[in-house]
């Protein structure tokens, strides 16, 4: 069974640190503001991450070490270093299929107003 582990801290008004701690990953929340939370996703080798609190949102991800398979309903993206991809607020998990550790940079909107899809990313 995998727990998580929650520690809030705020820093300043409008803006929160959190941190979730999975066995073989992390979720750490960096700031928030108006709807729009920025978020690192670090996951080790052969771990996979089935967070709720990253589905509460569509989101955005952009790989910046590693790599990562993502696995939402019947469909499944891989990212490289350097790719990005969009999702729904649909649950899904995160696995990091490599021999290092994966990093990603998320960005969760959880406005109820349509965000962008930003350029270069695939759709899911």
């Amino acid at each position: 069974m995998q727990t998580a582990a929650a520690v809030s801290q705020q820093l300043s008004p409008g803006l929160a640190f959190r941190s979730i701690r999975h066995p073989g990953a992390t979720v750490a929340v960096f700031c928030g503001r108006e709807g729009v939370e920025v978020a690192t996703v670090e996951i080790d080798p052969g771990a996979t991450v089935r967070e709720p609190y990253l589905w509460s949102a569509r989101s955005w991800h952009l790989l910046l070490e590693g790599q990562a398979s993502f696995e939402q309903g019947t469909e499944r993206c891989d990212l490289l270093r350097g790719e990005s991809l969009f999702l729904s607020d649909a649950p899904y998990s995160l696995s990091n299929p490599a021999p290092e550790r994966a990093r990603l940079l998320t960005v969760l909107f959880h406005s109820d107003e349509p965000s962008e899809q930003p350029e270069g990313g695939k759709s899911r």
